[in-house]
């Protein structure tokens, strides 16, 4: 005598879960985009925050952030470059009047 789930038990084992689940997923269908957007919104927010907690000073998060910013418009090769840029043109920059806050270890 052969087993319960022979050849022929496994295809209708598979059948009874396809059609069990067919209802499901047709019924939750429309909400998939609503759920994709709500992770992806808070995967980018987590992301965000810990690339911030890298920076030391408020020039390092200012320049995070257009980069960011950069990355998220025109790409990842546009966001190096202006990260450079912005790192060459702003680390001899003072504000007159402010003094420069040096990071503590």
């Amino acid at each position: 005598m052969k087993s319960l789930l022979g050849a022929m038990g496994s295809f209708r084992l598979g059948t009874l879960i396809s059609v069990i689940c067919i209802p499901v997923v047709t019924l939750l269908k429309p909400v998939f985009p609503v759920g994709a957007g709500i992770t992806l919104i808070f995967q980018a927010f987590v992301c965000g925050r810990i690339g911030m907690e890298y920076c030391e000073t408020d020039l390092d998060k200012s320049i995070a952030a257009i980069m960011a910013v950069v990355l998220a418009m025109q790409g990842s090769a546009w966001a190096l470059l202006v990260g450079f840029g912005l790192n060459i043109v702003l680390s001899n920059w003072s504000v007159p009047g402010v003094k420069k806050r040096t990071v503590i270890e």
